[in-house]
């Protein structure tokens, strides 16, 4: 079943049709000009992206050929590093022999002094032992009678009591055996230390030995090692302008990439080309469905506005236009007027009004329309 359009629909319907054209033919006219940059930029891009990989390629050469270049004397420069590595490790071991010699020495002091104060002791123990037993010699003879003072006949103080001659050669011989035993202890300390100082002695004999002959080495290479750092410092100048491992492995990856992207530009320069061709077609169909809804839109308003009645010049040179309507516009609608041979008064409304007096001889067009504001 075939339903028909009031007059009203069928413009309302048109004006849909021409709004939803002129976007798609403005985002369809913005892809074209967006799509004419990018093969723009795509053009004569494989030509570019060669020239770009004889660059890469010529810089890569001259870099790996400069590196390789330079390989004796980064050899060279390894060489010298052991050999004052070697030598720096001679002087480490005159420093540390140095040192040990130095401590083994001040070791042999502190035994000495040790030694004589063991020895000093000792002997003074002996010393104070023989008095002791001196004393408790002369006790056992004079059997602990030393007189009585006047006046006492021989009795017993009240206030002190004279030990018996028994007990003080028990004292005597108590301190004496402490003392031998204190002389033994002494004998034994001396005697040991007499063996560390011998040992201390001899370690640091030979100790000073391997000093004399560390530092012996270590002058002997003193010139060698000039020599070897002159030599360095020169190798390092010229190595100071040659190209790096990493530099030449840089060089390698643009080359590589260089080419992938002269491998890829002829398939991006047709691509680039092809959009371009679409992204008009779909242009050129959208400007053809939007002529298509602007002629359904005049039919639409030849069902409203079927003629205009033009009348005039009056006394003044102004002609009136005056629009002839099948039926009155929709609700919302206006009549809007335009014409070339100037401003119509007023724009809006039924009935304007034009002034072709100040323009030469000729034909002019004036139009209304229903516009929707």
């Amino acid at each position: 079943m075939t339903t028909m359009m009031t007059p009203t629909e069928q413009l309302k319907l048109a004006d849909a049709d021409v709004k939803s054209t002129e976007q798609e033919v403005t985002d369809r006219e913005k892809a074209v000009q967006d799509a004419q940059v990018v093969a723009d930029d795509t053009r004569g891009l494989e030509a570019a992206a060669q020239r770009d990989l004889k660059n890469a390629e010529a810089r890569y050469r001259v870099l790996f050929a400069a590196y390789d270049e330079a390989k004796g004397l980064r050899e060279e420069k390894k060489r010298i590093d052991e050999e004052l590595a070697e030598i720096g490790c001679a002087e480490q071991v005159r420093d540390a022999t140095q040192t040990a010699a130095t401590a083994l020495d001040n070791a042999v002091q502190v035994v000495i002094s040790l030694e004589n104060a063991a020895k000093q002791a000792r002997d003074d123990t002996q010393l104070a032992k023989t008095g002791v037993e001196e004393a408790a010699r002369q006790v056992a003879s004079t059997g602990g009678q030393e007189g009585t003072p006047a006046g006492t006949s021989g009795q017993t103080s009240t206030r002190a009591r004279r030990r018996s001659p028994s007990e003080q050669q028990n004292s005597l011989a108590a301190i004496t055996g402490k003392l031998g035993d204190h002389y033994d202890r002494l004998q034994t300390l001396y005697t040991q230390l007499q063996g560390f100082l011998t040992s201390l002695q001899a370690q640091a004999t030979a100790v000073h030995t391997a000093a004399t002959e560390a530092a012996d080495c270590a002058k002997k290479q003193e010139a060698e090692k000039k020599r070897l750092q002159g030599k360095l410092a020169e190798i390092e100048g010229k190595l100071k302008g040659q190209p790096t491992k990493s530099e030449v492995d840089q060089a390698a990856t643009d080359r590589d990439t260089a080419s992938r992207r002269f491998e890829d530009a002829p398939s991006a320069e047709r691509q680039a080309h092809e959009a371009l061709k679409l992204a008009r077609e779909l242009r050129d169909d959208a400007q053809r469905r939007n002529r298509e809804a602007l002629d359904r839109r005049d039919r639409a308003e030849g069902l409203f506005i079927t003629d205009i009645d033009i009348t005039g010049p009056n006394a003044a040179g102004r002609f009136t236009a005056t629009a002839v309507l099948a039926e009155e516009p929709p609700p919302g609608y206006q009549l809007k007027w335009s014409s070339d041979a100037g401003t119509v008064h007023p724009v809006i409304g039924p009935t304007v009004s034009f002034d072709t007096g100040k323009l030469p001889p000729g034909s002019y067009d004036i139009e209304v329309s229903l516009v929707h504001p």
